[in-house]
């Protein structure tokens, strides 16, 4: 069996030029590594010289046992390969479901809602449960809110919010106090620059993010997935979402459970604004959702450590200090 070591990059390259390698136990061995332009040539402790291209160093198995190896040694069918370090297995991972309400370029209200879990399929099974003990199967929408259905929405609620993973953000566009597309010239401009703001605040420090979307209509150039998970990590300056793809919320419960609660949020800033009534299903619906959330109202905005629902102002995400420095 034959073994590479990487010695052609910096510090592995440096520390066999200068003192060739060790034996574990610190010794040094007979002779030290001499570097050839782009090859690596070593004396081993068992006499034998081995060189190969690109600075790196190959060993039998008796000899990589005396000398040391940087990195980690990882096998590669008949060899044995140093790799770069891994995350841990207990790295931060979590999974985002992003939808919206409201249509950007008409609606006087519009919201953009991402429910976020490290292990969504708990909330998932839940609800699974409430299906089948209901026999409900259509899709769960706000919008479809009924006097017959108040209950298993607001069950769905409760299940959601039991779970104390999952994190619940919300951002609202008043388009007659700043308007979003007036600031990014077009609503497809603007519902990217809202989802792009909304998953920077939700995102914590190291965690790594994968974002499931609706899937929202759009023409062919409009590259949803690709700009917001580039402009992200461009703002955070490091691998922050993995992924984002866009799917029909038919589909994933999920995104169902994101379009409930980002419904009833915006409900009340309808009716603040006169195009909903302050009565009915819905109105009781959203009402459970701010008691589940222990607040009186939304409209001032709301920040709890699994909650924020921000108001959109041009310029910065409103209430919200870690991501006040990242303009919109």
């Amino acid at each position: 069996m034959i073994g590479l070591v990487g010695a052609e990059h910096g510090r592995d390259a440096a520390v066999a030029e200068a003192s060739g390698p060790r034996r574990l136990g610190g010794e040094r061995p007979p002779e030290s590594g001499r570097r050839y332009r782009d090859k690596m040539a070593i004396r081993t402790p068992c006499g034998r010289t081995v060189s190969t291209d690109a600075g790196l160093m190959v060993t039998s198995a008796e000899e990589r046992r005396s000398v040391r190896l940087p990195g980690k040694l990882e096998s590669n069918g008949s060899r044995m390969v140093s790799t770069p370090p891994t995350l841990s297995r207990g790295h931060p991972c979590s999974t985002a479901f992003l939808d919206e309400t409201g249509a950007i370029a008409k609606d006087e209200i519009f919201a953009v809602g991402l429910v976020k879990s490290p292990q969504p399929s708990r909330v998932l099974r839940a609800v699974e449960k409430i299906r089948d003990r209901r026999s409900f199967y259509r899709e769960f929408k706000f919008g479809d809110v009924t006097g017959g259905t108040v209950d298993l929405y607001c069950e769905v609620i409760d299940a959601t919010l039991g779970d104390d993973d999952v994190e619940f953000f919300g951002f609202v566009a008043k388009r007659a106090e700043a308007d979003p597309i007036e600031r990014f010239g077009d609503h497809w401009a603007a519902y990217n620059r809202l989802a792009e703001q909304l998953v920077v605040a939700s995102i914590r420090p190291t965690e790594l993010m994968t974002v499931l979307a609706d899937k929202y209509s759009a023409p062919d150039w409009f590259r949803f997935e690709e700009s917001l998970r580039d402009r992200v990590n461009a703002r955070l300056h490091r691998l922050a979402v993995v992924s984002c793809c866009r799917i029909d919320s038919k589909a994933s419960d999920a995104l169902q459970i994101a379009d409930i609660l980002i419904g009833a949020t915006a409900y009340e800033f309808r009716v603040a604004a006169h195009r909903a009534g302050g009565h009915g299903p819905k109105a009781v619906v959203a009402a459970h959702l701010r008691e589940r959330l222990g607040v009186s109202s939304c409209l001032d905005g709301v920040r709890s450590p699994r909650c924020s629902v921000q108001i959109y102002r041009h310029g910065s995400w409103t209430g919200s200090p870690s991501s006040a420095a990242l303009p919109l």
